[in-house]
């Protein structure tokens, strides 16, 4: 079982549906973390492309791993049946913050 971080509503996250393409695209756009991964990455990068002379294919190799990062998150937004946002399932299980 999750929860739903809006309504506090319980509901399994298998059977939720998955909300429309442009719904999880901001859900995901909004989400702190997948900026904490792009700022993270692309500073290792320029640290290294800096600091090491190298090309700026290091700088590509952040935005991939930033996209993959996102693609990853995007999976896993769901649709709350009780309040009907998208939504990233907490567990359970998990403290809240």
């Amino acid at each position: 079982m999750a929860t739903c971080p809006a309504c506090k509503a319980s509901f399994d996250p298998a059977a939720a549906k998955a909300p429309k393409p442009a719904a999880s695209a901001l859900t995901v756009v909004k989400d702190w973390r997948v900026w904490a991964v792009a700022l993270g990455t692309n500073l290792v990068a320029g640290v290294i492309m800096g600091g090491l002379g190298l090309p700026g294919s290091v700088g590509a190799a952040g935005g991939a791993v930033s996209g993959l990062y996102f693609a990853m998150r995007l999976m896993k937004v769901r649709t709350c049946p009780s309040c009907e946002k998208a939504v990233f399932p907490a567990d359970a299980a998990a403290p809240a913050s």
